[in-house]
């Protein structure tokens, strides 16, 4: 599905060395670990989720764990993406829409292998803290209106 992109392709942020990408598709760099970094693109309009689960998919356990990168990006300057190494030995990165008072989490894009591609991105689209959708790694998605409130 072709999407026009609110980011521009091939966004960078740099944070402390580490680049990440996030705009129409995809972009690959690495950091200075040698690891792949891809990251799924928020688009104008909302993909059709590849799967829906009304109970939701499991959220990665961020708990303890501080981000390798972190920031706001600079063509969607609420969004802020934290990028984590999890517990078990892949990647996660966790989307947040800043709407001046608070930071609301409306998506995370799981890599289990840090091996890009990543695996899928999960998807909060009505603000209940339930994942319901799961999008396929180079989907697009919107940010939800309920974030934005």
């Amino acid at each position: 599905m072709k999407n026009l992109s609110l980011l521009k392709k091939a966004t960078l942020l740099t944070l402390v060395g580490l680049p990440l990408a996030l705009g129409l598709g995809f972009t690959t760099k690495q950091n200075s670990q040698g690891l792949e970094s891809r990251i799924p693109s928020i688009g104008m309009n909302t993909a059709q989720a590849k799967e829906e689960n009304p109970e939701g998919y499991e959220v990665p356990d961020l708990t303890g764990l501080t981000p390798y990168a972190k920031g706001f990006l600079k063509s969607e300057p609420k969004v802020f993406v934290e990028r984590f190494f999890t517990k078990d030995g892949g990647r996660a990165a966790r989307f947040s829409y800043d709407n001046g008072k608070e930071r609301k989490t409306f998506a995370y894009a799981i890599d289990s292998d840090k091996v890009a591609p990543g695996d899928y991105t999960i998807y909060d689209g009505n603000g209940d803290s339930i994942f319901e959708s799961k999008y396929n790694i180079e989907e697009e998605f919107d940010v939800p209106e309920w974030a934005k409130a």
